[in-house]
Formats: structure tokens, sequence, C-alpha cells
């Protein structure tokens, strides 16, 4: 049949621990013009609540609605290369709005068009261009504390959240475990990120109409600023198989960014955080870094925009064993931190040196168990700190004391998760 109609129930458990429902319905046609083309319309929610910290409670929810049309060819106003049948290109137009709210900070609503390429090199290899992205983001409700927060008043907020982003993104993707042959004793995944935004808009304002700068400093596109940065990261994981049902799974994640011209920070939601369930499992989500910063007390249990950098460094260890057919066991060993490019009068001790930024790589270990049903992977891990970056502590590795109800109220996390980590 041309025309599909869906309604989808789900678990929601994000790696910034928060977890709960979500509901998503569609309507699409999934041959238009008579060529395969895909029509969607579609619109979701989600509602969720922080698990597992002991930050204070904080809820969250969405709502989203969305238009994307899928064409299985290559539509460019230039030549594009032909490419095996096995892969069939896709050109994707979409347009969206969404609106957040977290019931301890802000509301923010963010309207999204795109425009990009999908299409495989071979089983193991993809690429995801977006030569057009257009992004806006305008801040909501605050609440009072948050406001409390945000000492830099409006420019403060419009830097970080009230944001224009007029970019380009690309993806690369290699994946040696879907190769269709049997498995290798040795796997590898790769994942290459590029993400620029406002370098072009910004040249087209420098020889168009120099001299037009609000009186902020800025340019701006129907009164908004707009962000102009650039950002590359990367994601390289290493996969041995040991037999007997064992294997080690190793990650290494480095990115950077850098906003420059008609930016001086970068917007929020480009900025790196660490922590979490899928980061560095003996910290609560982003209540790492930057470098050695520690919030102040006045801080605890709020939701804090300033645990955020623009450089990132994390790597990964976990040994995976078999104890039955569906249940699974791990230890591991986690590493990293993030970082300012310059110091910040927010974040004292978190900018990037590189005579001391070895010395604030955070350091974490634990062991988990995993209900492996294949389709669906229910994950809990204990995890805590070795080595922590802030603080008064004497000497970099704290004292471990498991037997001590105090050391393991402060110390022990529980991450329960949805999926690897890796």
């Amino acid at each position: 049949k041309k025309k599909t109609l869906s309604a989808e129930l789900r678990g929601v458990s994000k790696s910034n621990n928060f977890a709960g429902p979500g509901f998503t319905a569609s309507l699409g046609n999934i041959n238009l013009k008579g060529g395969a083309e895909n029509l969607r319309f579609s619109m979701e929610g989600t509602y969720e609540t922080l698990i597992g910290s002991r930050t204070g409670p904080a809820n969250s929810w969405e709502a989203g609605l969305e238009a994307e049309l899928t064409i299985p060819r290559f539509v460019a106003p230039f030549k594009t290369r032909s490419y095996s049948s096995r892969f069939v290109p896709k050109t994707i137009v979409s347009f969206g709005w969404n609106y957040f709210s977290r019931t301890d900070a802000f509301s923010l609503n963010s309207w999204r068009l795109k425009y990009g390429f999908n299409w495989n090199e071979s089983h193991t290899t993809r690429h995801s261009l977006t030569p057009v992205l257009l992004n806006l983001f305008i801040l909501g409700s605050v609440s009072e504390a948050f406001e409390e927060l945000l000492s830099g008043g409006l420019a403060q907020r419009r830097g970080l959240f009230e944001q224009f982003i007029i970019g380009s993104q690309y993806s690369w993707f290699h994946n040696s475990q879907l190769k269709p042959e049997r498995r290798n004793r040795n796997d590898v995944f790769l994942n290459v990120n590029l993400d620029f935004s406002g370098n072009l808009t910004f040249l087209a304002f420098e020889l168009l109409a120099k001299g037009s700068q609000h009186e902020s400093g800025e340019y701006r596109v129907f009164d908004q600023s707009f962000s102009q940065f650039s950002k590359a990261d990367i994601d390289f994981r290493y996969y041995r198989r040991m037999g007997s049902g064992q294997r080690l799974a190793t990650r290494l994640i480095l990115g950077v960014g850098l906003p420059y011209g008609n930016s001086e920070q970068l917007p929020y939601v480009k900025l790196f955080t660490i922590g979490g369930v899928n980061s560095v499992r003996a910290f609560h989500p982003r209540s790492l870094g930057p470098g050695a910063y520690l919030p102040p007390d006045s801080l605890s249990g709020q939701f804090n925009p300033f645990q955020a950098g623009e450089l990132k460094l994390e790597a990964n260890l976990e040994y995976r064993f078999s104890i039955t057919r569906m249940v699974k066991g791990a230890v591991f060993v986690d590493a990293g931190n993030i970082w300012r490019l310059e110091e910040d009068e927010n974040t004292p001790g978190g900018a990037f040196r590189w005579d001391r930024f070895y010395e604030q790589i955070a350091l974490g270990t634990g062991a988990g168990i995993r209900f492996d049903a294949t389709f669906f992977v229910l994950r809990l891990d204990f995890a805590f700190p070795l080595a922590v970056p802030y603080g008064d502590r004497d000497g970099f590795f704290g004292p471990i004391q498991p037997f001590k109800r105090s050391w393991r109220k402060d110390n022990l996390v529980l991450n329960l998760a949805i999926g690897y980590p890796f």
C-alpha cells in the first residue's frame, strides 16, 4: 500500500540520565511521485525524569512536529557520481519545530530546515552530507534560579541559547562489523564529524554590507545573531573477540570547537559535555569539568550551563564476558574531561593548558551486568571515581573505602540504561 499510518510508544533512556516514556505518530506516502519518494509527517512527545542522581529532582518534556521528504537518488544542482545499484543514495529535505522544557532550568523553541544526502560507499562505509542546515533557537521561560545563574544577562542568554545557525555538516562512518562475511576477530568503528556555521554568511556581510553591524558589534539576520564556528570530533572504537563470549571494547573520543568572527562563544547545543551512562560513568551527566572547575555549593542540584567546553578528550576500556546466554557481565575503566579554550570567570580553572591538562583527566572504574535479548539490552553499571581533578583532596587519587557508608554515598554511581555504552 502506498500510504502508511503508524504510532509508536517507547521507553527513552538518555546519556544524561533522563528516562521516561515517549510517543510518535506519523503519516506517510511511500511513493509520492511514482519514484519511491517518501513523504512523512510526524509528531512526537516525551516526558522524562532524572534518575540515579543526587543533584536533586528534575523533569523535562518535549514536543515536536516534522515534515520530511526522502528521494532515492541525488537531487542537486551539480553533477553527482554514480554509485553501485546495491546502495541507493538518498536526498533528504526536512522542516521541523521542537519545544523543550526542563522544569529546573528553561524552555527552548527551535526550528530546523535541512537539505542533505546520505549514501553508502560499501557495506561498511557511509557518508552523510548536509550542505544546507538552518537552525533557530529562541529561549523561552527561565526559572528564577537559572535566571540568577546567567549573571551576564541578555548578552549571555543570546550567546548560549538564542542563536541562528546557518551552516553545513559532514559525517563519515566506517564500521567493519557490518561486513556480510563471517565475523572478524578484530573490528573497527570510526566516525568523523565536521560542523561549520556562519562562514559564508559572515563573508557576504563583509563583502556587501560591511559596517552594518548591530550596536552589539555582530551581524544579524532577521534581527537574530547568527553563530560562526567550526567544530570537529572523532569517535574511534576497537573491538577484539577473545573466544568463549569474551570481548574487549575500547573507545577514544577527540573533539574541538572554535568560535570566531560573529561569535564569542559556541551555542550551548554545540558545546561538549562529559559524564553519564555512555561516557565517564563514575560521574553524573554534565557534572565533570571543564578542567579543574568545581561548581560552588550554591549551584548544587541546579542545571549548570557552564559545565561544558570547546575541547573534549575521552577514553574507555571495557572487558565483556558471558554469564549465561542472555546475561552478560563487564568491568570497565573510563577517563576524560572537557576544557574551555580560554579562561572564563564562570569556570575558574577550566581553561586548557598543555602543561597541566593531563593532571585534570578524571578516571573512574566499575562493573556492570547486562540483560541482552539481542533486540533489547538493559544495562546496569556501578562505577566510582579513582581520580578527581577538582576539590581539596590530598593528591589526585582519593582513598577507596567501599565498606564505609559515607564513601559509598559520596562516590558510588548507579547507571541504568538501554543498550551498550559503545
